[in-house]
């Protein structure tokens, strides 16, 4: 691009979005203009600032050093191992999970439709621990809970999974609380939120490892947060085959 092109491109763009000028302004310097003067008023002002522009290029360019390169830091990444030692008979297949995301998409379109906005966190995490355990979610009350009130409920139900014993899963209400902020959350999540979403899908895989039931269906719950979390939320490292 030539600096015609360049300046034809600015002079029709001047005319629109954030280049578009604030004040009326001739950008032509007077002929008696001297850039070594101090500017006295708003005008002169407005024309050494104009003279600076002038002066610019239309593009930088950076020079390089290759040999530079070679000096960078790598660090290594390794891949987290999670427990997968259930059976796979087990293991939910590609149409229950397909199944169940689309059943979880309606539920939350749903729900989501009738959320109310709220900038005032009302969750008691008191009162929230026994709740967990022994009823189930009040729409009136989790319908006003703001994004750090759902976040802070699953960090609580995080805290909840970790006390349970080897061999046993939590609770039916405990499993509706989660569907039930699932729903509720606010998307796309940020890096900390979606940190503790993947916590609580890594915790029921580790649940799921222990898990002594052989009734597939008793895997249900844990199969079925697993498959959210790694595909509607996108954790796509924690799904299963």
């Amino acid at each position: 691009m030539s600096d015609e092109d360049y300046n034809s491109d600015c002079s029709v763009a001047s005319d629109y979005g954030l280049l578009k000028k604030a004040i009326p302004f001739d950008t032509t310097l007077p002929a008696n203009f001297n850039p070594n003067k101090i500017p006295e008023t708003a005008e002169e002002f407005l024309q050494y600032c104009c003279y600076e522009r002038s002066l610019m290029k239309p593009w930088t360019t950076a020079t390089i050093d290759p040999s530079r390169l070679h000096h960078v830091e790598i660090r290594e990444f390794k891949e987290e191992k999670l427990p997968n030692s259930v059976a796979s008979h087990l293991l939910p297949t590609q149409q229950w999970q397909k199944e169940k995301l689309e059943e979880f998409r309606e539920f939350r379109d749903f729900i989501q439709s009738r959320m109310e906005i709220t900038s005032k966190d009302v969750l008691r995490e008191i009162d929230f621990k026994e709740k967990i355990v022994s009823s189930y979610p009040p729409y009136e009350e989790v319908m006003k809970y703001s994004q750090a009130d759902k976040i802070k409920a699953l960090e609580l139900i995080n805290g909840y999974l970790d006390t349970l014993d080897d061999g046993t899963c939590f609770e039916n209400y405990v499993g509706v609380w989660i569907y039930s902020m699932f729903s509720l959350l606010d998307t796309p999540l940020i890096s900390d939120d979606c940190h503790v979403v993947r916590t609580l899908a890594k915790k029921c895989i580790q649940l799921r490892s222990n898990y002594k039931e052989t009734d597939v269906k008793m895997f249900h719950p844990l199969n079925l947060f697993i498959c959210i979390v790694s595909k509607f939320f996108g954790q796509l490292d924690l799904s299963d085959p």
